[in-house]
């Protein structure tokens, strides 16, 4: 049969989970603060640190509580930021202004998430001009200097009663919007899942005599923002390549192929977004995913002799997805009897007939 794509014989089709832009760089495994706001706050709301009532102003964090000294120049405060216990976690959440930050992470002392020591942060639209942290009795301020992803650090030195290092218990941050933001690059995020084996009927005076195994379908989903022309690479027992372009799926769908590979030992595909698409949904190029699995180029991807079609390497800078749920430790059946199909025998686990799927 020819590698072609297909819908599901029943005609359903499957969903992916969106990719979450989010990750942990400490412990945590959770995280607050995550929207972004529309446009930067006026002016000071009560308790933003330029004379409200609470919070971060010269006044005090609450009866019996220490002062609290965080402040903005005035027309520069955009938020604030608390630390809240959820009772088995804690989380930073918006407290005051416009939420402006997406939280990338943080990171606890002793392995809790209830004592932030730094906090790494984005504010997409947003000009930063200073951020300043409380905790203990003590204030930090620090100026802003975003990394290349646009990813902002900050560790304050913040001291408890006792004279000890103290964890961060609010955050206070400072700027404007941004005169002409960039907006969010168009992104594809696919992801490559096996999904069932096929199977042809072998028939003798009219009757079926034994089912042959003959390919593999795979779905693929898309969770990003824009349509994608994509190409894949199968291998195992027929191995299979097609370019980017060959086929294309829109944002938020998915649609399935199948490929003359019965037996797959690894799938990918690979496609062409926006540079910037890499930090923003945690994806992989292809030059990063052949150094992770020990592959010279795409010669080496396959096992013996790659397809002639197929070139000796892809652009190091294509994103690449990997279905990783192929059983490793078994193959389905080559022949199946009329009598047991679609059940494959128990040899075969963990692969499925797409008759058991339809």
């Amino acid at each position: 049969m020819s590698d072609d794509t297909t819908d599901t014989a029943d005609g359903t089709s499957g969903s992916m989970d969106r990719r979450r832009v989010l990750q942990n760089l400490g412990v945590l495994g959770v995280s607050g603060g995550l929207g972004t706001g529309s446009v930067a706050a006026r002016g000071p709301p009560a308790g933003s640190g330029n004379g409200g009532e609470r919070g971060n102003g010269n006044g005090s964090g609450g009866p019996g509580g220490p002062p609290e000294k965080c402040t903005c120049p005035d027309g520069a405060f955009l938020a604030k930021y608390e630390v809240v216990s959820d009772g088995d976690s804690c989380r930073f959440e918006h407290a005051e202004g416009d939420d402006v930050l997406e939280i990338v992470g943080w990171t606890g002392t002793d392995g809790t998430d209830c004592e932030p020591m730094s906090i790494s942060y984005r504010v997409p639209g947003y000009r930063l001009d200073s951020v300043c942290a409380f905790g203990g009795t003590d204030t930090d301020s620090d100026d802003v200097d975003p990394d290349e992803q646009g990813v902002y650090t900050f560790e304050p030195d913040l001291t408890n009663p006792g004279g000890q290092r103290a964890a961060i218990s609010n955050l206070v941050v400072c700027g404007s919007a941004a005169d002409d933001p960039e907006p969010d690059p168009a992104c594809g995020v696919l992801d490559l899942a096996y999904e069932c084996t096929t199977y042809n009927e072998e028939r003798t005076n009219g009757e079926i005599v034994n089912w042959r195994r003959t390919g593999t379908r795979f779905r693929v989903s898309n969770g990003g923002t824009d349509e994608v022309a994509y190409g894949r690479a199968v291998t195992n027992d027929k191995d299979t390549y097609h370019p980017v372009g060959d086929q294309t799926i829109e944002a938020e769908s998915d649609r399935s192929f199948v490929t003359d590979s019965s037996v797959p030992k690894r799938a990918i595909a690979f496609w062409a977004s926006d540079a910037a698409c890499a930090d923003r949904f945690d994806l992989e190029t292809w030059g990063e995913f052949k150094r992770r699995r020990g592959f010279t180029d795409l010669d080496a991807f396959y096992d013996g002799s790659s397809p002639t079609d197929a070139p000796a390497d892809l652009d190091d800078a294509l994103y690449v997805t990997e279905a990783d749920d192929l059983p490793q430790d078994s193959v389905p059946d080559a022949d199946v009897s009329p009598d047991r199909y679609p059940d494959l025998s128990d040899e075969a686990e963990g692969w499925t007939t797409c008759q058991k799927q339809a």
